[in-house]
């Protein structure tokens, strides 16, 4: 991929683009409220704090990490957003397992009045449960009681790209931006995202950002590993950093954002990278 069709790629890129999706949520906080706000009536979210992307939490003693697509919190809640373009094998266990990695990192409360509340939001550019409905809320219920809803600290919101005409006035915008829909749409809070995208992909920083991680895809796609994450160092995993690295140097970024870029894409292999930066 040239350059010239890089820039028509990112041109084309939209909300549900995952990197997009981070930018505009990161520098837009306001943005990450009102979503939140729209999937759950009701809900306070004047003082969240930490919005911030790429949130790591540790979830082992071997210091393990995965890191959140958006990650907010205030004193009672924690909530998790992550953007899913493509269905994963399992969308439900990715559900719980978004939800039991925010709970890992709770272990360490010191009584169970100290949890918090934990809400992992999956915006899904598709129907991911085939229902047509523009939003699925999963609620554990009692066996001999399917009435009552059980009242657990894990709650699970799944938004579609599905189901617009069942959907609440403030939530209609919201699908239609994951529908990717190009019909016209006058609501201030669908123009105010729209506006967020176009901002993201005209701003210098974040488009270098942008067309960085592109380049890095195709380089994994000549691999034949989109994701490049393989369990062990190898011939293509050692490639594929090399490529990316390349990649970064010719857009003369720094040697420590170098490091920090290459991390988050292989965060196991800090030694290896270590080793082929000096070596390249």
């Amino acid at each position: 991929m040239n350059k010239s069709e890089l820039e028509q790629k990112i041109d084309s890129l939209g909300f549900t683009d995952d990197l997009i999706f981070k930018l505009v949520l990161s520098s837009h906080p306001d943005i990450c409220k009102e979503l939140i706000r729209r999937i759950i009536p009701g809900t306070d979210v004047s003082d969240l704090r930490y919005l911030s992307t790429e949130h790591e939490i540790i979830v082992d003693l071997k210091g393990k990490r995965i890191r959140l697509d958006m990650y907010a919190e205030n004193d009672r809640d924690r909530y998790d957003l992550e953007m899913y373009q493509w269905r994963p094998d399992s969308i439900e266990k990715t559900a719980e397992y978004h939800a039991s990695m925010m709970a890992s990192d709770l272990r360490i409360a010191g009584t169970p009045d100290e949890l918090k509340n934990i809400t992992v939001i999956l915006f899904c550019a598709f129907d991911p449960f085939k229902l047509e409905r523009p939003v699925y809320h999963v609620h554990e219920i009692l066996d001999d009681d399917p009435a009552h809803i059980y009242n657990g600290i894990v709650h699970k919101y799944f938004i579609s790209n599905r189901g617009i005409d069942q959907a609440s006035d403030e939530m209609k915008p919201v699908i239609q931006l994951l529908s990717g829909s190009s019909e016209e749409n006058d609501d201030p809070f669908y123009q105010k995202i729209q506006n967020a995208v176009n901002e993201a992909k005209r701003d210098s920083a974040k488009r270098k950002i942008i067309m960085l991680q592109l380049e890095w895809e195709q380089a994994i796609r000549e691999e034949g590993k989109l994701e490049g994450k393989l369990e062990g160092i190898n011939e293509e995993r050692k490639s594929s950093i090399q490529k990316m690295l390349k990649s970064l140097r010719k857009f003369k970024v720094s040697e420590e954002e170098i490091l920090s870029e290459l991390l988050q894409n292989f965060p196991d292999d800090e030694e290896n990278i270590r080793k082929l930066m000096k070596q390249n």
